[in-house]
């Protein structure tokens, strides 16, 4: 999340090739008023980014008191949702997208839990996939939680396989 927290404020999210780097967005105190550390519910929209598996619903630990995404205004969030640069949401038990505590930990507007360029290249994201690099870190491993990637290796670290993947061929 810091890393996200660097890219908003440096402007490079959610900025546009050839657009001046400008803060557009920020991350504010979560609306539950608190640290939030805990495991959500995510699911992956269509769209350019080039790390999320598509259409899944996926486990992500959270850790972070200043995650709530805000925009400059409601049509520079109508054009970002529009052109799939919000690439993940906050989602409750039946799937749908939430903006309520606490399947969403901070409150942010239409579940956005990340963004990204045109490009799908540049990803920005509150949860820590870093933290789930394998099955065990997953707090219900012993009862096949975290087992999502079926090849030994949690879904955090599909997430930048697939990031170097885009590299590669790119």
């Amino acid at each position: 999340c810091n890393g996200f927290q660097a890219l908003v404020k440096l402007g490079l999210l959610p900025r546009a090739p050839g657009e001046p780097l400008r803060q557009r967005v920020s991350l504010v105190h979560n609306g539950s008023g608190r640290y939030e550390c805990r495991w959500v519910r995510l699911r992956v929209e269509d769209g350019p980014c080039r790390f999320l598996p598509r259409g899944a619903t996926l486990e992500m630990p959270v850790g972070h008191g200043e995650g709530k995404l805000v925009f400059a205004d409601e049509d520079l969030h109508r054009q970002l949702a529009a052109s799939h640069r919000i690439p993940v949401r906050y989602v409750d038990e039946q799937g749908q997208a939430t903006e309520q505590w606490p399947a969403n930990p901070n409150g942010s507007l239409d579940g956005a839990a990340g963004l990204c360029d045109r490009s799908g290249r540049v990803f920005g994201l509150m949860p820590h996939p870093e933290a789930f690099l394998y099955p065990e870190n997953h707090p219900r491993w012993l009862a096949g939680g975290g087992a999502e990637s079926g090849k030994g290796y949690g879904m955090g670290l599909r997430l930048f396989a697939n990031g170097l993947r885009a590299a590669r061929v790119y």
